[in-house]
């Protein structure tokens, strides 16, 4: 018997609530997934062809090629992740919810959550300094100790800004508050963020290894990628189903959000229960 109750949960508890959430509305998280990361596989198919036949006295497309190739991958990202974060938050809560809606009620979200990306990669980027300086200055225990410094930040950077995505979207905050927001939601939580976050990640890695010594057997690059794109549609909603019940998670940690959202549901009239 499924439990969804909104509650605080352990860590396994977290991911196996994100897989039943995903075969309730399997579907729809799959479409969603599959029209926003559609364009980027195009794209790098379209890339590659041209680098195929690009000869060396154009090689300079490309650069701008993959640059293209990148903005639209970030959008793809940007939209999809929000979509999933609102969809399936929706269902979490018990509301009316329906996929064209949401994703009406997203897109003006969209260059918020593009900044927040490019910020969050910066942030990380702080972390190779040290690699950097060494590299610069040929250091070998400087690159070494950069080296195990950059992993540790960027774990930490995923614990303490988990929740961007999901203040973003479902707190409508603008970039800055969203980074703050999840700073506050993490305190004291980073470990169980990160177990979290790992796990599913860790899920999710070793089933596309085992997808990719599958695409080996297609022999072309191109059925290769379109095999890998299409593992991703199926099984990417189960990450961001993930970020969006820790979210949750935390919120009640922090704050009593199950209590907050029990007295309100006794103190709405039947009149509006629906809105």
């Amino acid at each position: 018997m499924s439990d969804l109750r909104l509650r605080a949960r352990s860590v396994t508890e977290i991911v196996d609530a994100a897989f039943q959430l995903y075969r309730r509305d399997a579907l729809e998280y799959v479409l969603v997934t599959a029209i926003a990361y559609a364009p980027w596989v195009v794209a790098q198919l379209l890339l590659m062809r041209g680098l195929l036949a690009t000869s060396s006295r154009t090689l300079t497309a490309p650069g701008a090629a993959s640059f293209v190739l990148g903005f639209i991958g970030i959008f793809g990202y940007a939209l999809m992740s929000a979509v999933l974060s609102r969809f399936s938050s929706d269902v979490y809560l018990d509301r009316q919810t329906g996929l064209s809606a949401v994703v009406r009620a997203v897109l003006p979200l969209v260059p918020r959550l593009i900044g927040a990306t490019i910020l969050f990669f910066l942030v990380l980027m702080l972390g190779f300094l040290p690699v950097i300086v060494g590299a610069g200055i040929s250091s070998i225990p400087l690159i070494f100790i950069g080296m195990l410094l950059s992993l540790f930040w960027a774990f930490y950077a995923m614990a303490r800004f988990f929740a961007v995505f999901q203040t973003i979207v479902l707190e409508n905050r603008g970039v800055v508050a969203a980074f703050s927001r999840s700073s506050f939601l993490s305190q004291n939580r980073k470990g169980h963020i990160l177990l979290t976050l790992l796990l599913v990640l860790v899920i999710f890695i070793m089933l596309s290894f085992a997808v990719s010594l599958v695409a080996q057997m297609f022999g072309t690059i191109a059925g290769s990628v379109i095999l890998q794109a299409l593992y991703t549609v199926l099984a990417y909603p189960l990450i961001g189903i993930t970020q969006m019940i820790l979210y949750y998670d935390t919120r009640i940690r922090a704050e009593g959000f199950d209590i907050e959202v029990m007295t309100g549901a006794l103190g709405s009239p039947p009149t509006t229960a629906a809105s």
